[in-house]
């Protein structure tokens, strides 16, 4: 039997008065065509759809692939392109975010996905994505979360518009948050100090964690994947190697750091290396900072996080997020003259120019005094 050419159809017009066509859009395995329907008021507005949808189809190839669920063509990328390519701590990641997109699109055939349906799942995930309620957020997913949710979602159909099995990206056109920049807050000098009194009064383990934390600036993650191997007692360095990341579904994994940049060898103070020699006569675990329920496992970011929260509730201090404690590391550090490209490889930044604008606050102030005392200088200097 001969194979009828994509674009080959038909018109008809039924008793209702209403016209129909079809066209061809592919073919199955076995040779079956693949028809599109389209129907209109008059025989010229079913012709000019037909003229659209040939023009339309043109560049795909609708096969048997293109009726497939979703949810099969997710586990297809994930085997084809995901885990060849990716870090399997990214695998991880984007797993727990896949999972989402299986709940809600799912059972939807591919060349039947549209804009629609990817913005209910985006909207939603958005109230009702998180799977255990807080106190803040309630059943709500970060706006962060939904970005990830979507890049992952159009990197996913893009990947079957790339192979001609879907026609367009249903991702296109849709609406997701948009993710502000959150504010910095950061200990002055004096909430500090208050700080430290507060973490001395806690037990020695917690004492020994935020202490390590607000003296090296290393984020919440990679302070709790930090093992004795990366302890060069020797040298007085620790060596930032993995972090511990945490999916949407509070699922954790441990994996390498963030960017390549942010690994790192951080030179410790005098103080934080005697604390840290304190507390690994005490461990009986791999992991400088183990978890309190199985000491093979790290601690969790979570529970690191809600006793930062305690210690700030119990001492009357200013409410910041763990994050902060990291910026105020770096602001500190930049009032008392530490160089910017210096910080930014302590920090694990790509560019020092990002640590330049991310602390562009601290450096302002520096540029201040440095004018007032070059004017003094100048003073002094010319004769008036």
């Amino acid at each position: 039997m001969k194979r009828r050419a994509n674009g080959d159809g038909c018109l008809r017009k039924h008793k209702n008065g209403r016209w129909e066509g079809r066209i061809i859009i592919g073919h199955k395995e076995n040779g079956t065509p693949i028809f599109k329907y389209v129907s209109a008021k008059t025989q010229s507005e079913v012709l000019q759809k037909i003229r659209e949808l040939t023009v339309e189809y043109s560049r795909a190839r609708i096969t048997n692939e293109s009726f497939m669920r979703t949810s099969d063509w997710i586990d297809k990328w994930f085997l084809d392109y995901a885990e060849p390519t990716l870090k399997p701590s990214t695998v991880i990641m984007y797993k727990s975010y896949a999972q989402a997109m299986k709940k809600y699109i799912g059972e939807i055939p591919l060349v039947n996905l549209k804009t629609i349906d990817i913005q209910f799942m985006y909207n939603d995930f958005k109230e009702n994505g998180r799977t255990s309620q807080t106190d803040v957020l309630g059943t709500q997913v970060a706006d962060s979360s939904v970005k990830k949710l979507h890049q992952l979602t159009h990197e996913i159909l893009q990947s079957a518009v790339k192979q001609h099995i879907i026609l367009k990206n249903p991702t296109d056109g849709t609406t997701i948050p948009k993710v502000r920049n959150t504010q910095m807050n950061v200990f002055n000098k004096d909430e500090l100090d208050d700080f430290f009194k507060a973490i001395e009064q806690e037990n020695d383990y917690w004492y020994e964690f935020f202490f390590t934390a607000i003296t090296t600036g290393a984020r919440k993650g990679e302070l709790c994947a930090l093992k004795w191997t990366d302890f060069d007692k020797e040298n007085g360095t620790l060596h930032i190697n993995r972090t511990l990341s945490r999916g949407y579904d509070s699922s954790f994994t441990v994996g390498d750091t963030k960017t390549e940049n942010s690994r790192r060898v951080i030179k410790l103070l005098p103080s934080t290396l005697k604390v840290l020699e304190e507390r690994e006569k005490k461990s009986y675990s791999e992991w400088i900072f183990s978890s309190f329920s199985d000491i093979t496992q790290p601690l969790s970011t979570n529970t690191c996080t809600s006793k930062f929260k305690s210690i700030l509730r119990d001492n009357n201090l200013k409410d910041i997020r763990f994050h902060d404690l990291r910026h105020t590391f770096a602001t500190h550090a930049v009032k008392e003259g530490v160089d910017i490209k210096t910080l930014s490889s302590m920090l694990g930044h790509t560019k020092a120019s990002f640590t330049l604008d991310r602390y562009t606050h601290v450096t302002d102030d520096m540029q201040n005094k440095a004018a007032e005392i070059v004017g003094n200088i100048m003073d002094e200097l010319i004769d008036f």
